[in-house]
């Protein structure tokens, strides 16, 4: 081909818009938003608390055993104000050990198939962690919605000071009575997809907050110290530029 530099930019354009073409066919992406949305049975009736967060994963280039996918998360846990003048969080990581970009980038596939319950029952060729490419687009145009298993709650906790970040608790999903008193119980925990904006402002309740991923919140921890103070991290209460 014969290239003059009159036609030079539009040839770039074109060899640019098809590399880009190239790497969104071998390297997808998906982004879905949902709302979580956390339910309590409190003396004075029920009480609840919710966040939008987002979800991607990417795929990328393997490299041995390494899959080469990419889990990003952009949200703030859910905070649940009552009555008692206490307040649930519910994290964004899972009430078991684990990562909260991973657990996020499976949260609403494992709740639609087989630990939770649905509006919608998918096909079972939709589920599965290999999915994620044609059940994301298949929850979005559903606008999914299930509550979720208590196999994949989020861990749940509560500040006996919400100005001393050292003051965190666990609370436990089926006795929220043992942190709360007589009368607390979780009801449900449930995930909805949307379009809406991400959830900001738990800064306002937690006035020591600051960015993902440290501190601790005990930043002076022993090498020793496995406390619950030590192990949880600023990013499990908030990640992401928003």
């Amino acid at each position: 081909m014969n290239v003059t530099k009159r036609t030079a930019p539009a040839v770039l354009a074109v060899w640019a818009l098809a590399m880009l073409s190239g790497c969104e066919l071998f390297y997808p992406s998906e982004t879905i938003r949902y709302r979580m949305t956390v339910t309590v049975d409190t003396p004075d009736g029920p009480r609840t608390g919710s966040s939008v967060v987002e979800s991607t994963i990417k795929a990328g280039t393997r490299f041995g055993d390494a899959s080469g996918i990419q889990f990003r998360l952009r949200g703030e846990a859910v905070a649940v104000p009552l009555p008692n003048g206490r307040v649930l969080f519910a994290l964004l990581r899972p009430e078991e050990s684990g990562d909260a970009a991973f657990y996020h980038a499976r949260l609403m596939e494992r709740a639609a198939c087989g630990e939770g319950q649905p509006t919608v029952q998918p096909n079972p060729a939709l589920c599965g962690s290999a999915q994620w490419t044609t059940f994301r687009p298949w929850a979005r145009e559903q606008e999914l919605s299930a509550e979720i298993g208590a196999s994949i709650y989020p861990m749940l906790v509560t500040f006996r000071d919400l100005a001393d970040p050292t003051s965190v608790a666990r609370v436990d999903p089926v006795n929220l009575a043992a942190s709360f008193g007589v009368g607390y119980r979780l009801k449900r925990i449930t995930v909805q997809m949307t379009g809406e904006n991400m959830t900001t402002g738990i800064e306002k309740r937690l006035g020591w907050l600051g960015q993902h991923p440290e501190p601790s919140l005990n930043p002076d921890h022993g090498q020793r110290d496995f406390s619950l103070p030590a192990t949880l991290h600023h990013g499990d209460f908030r990640q992401g530029e928003y």
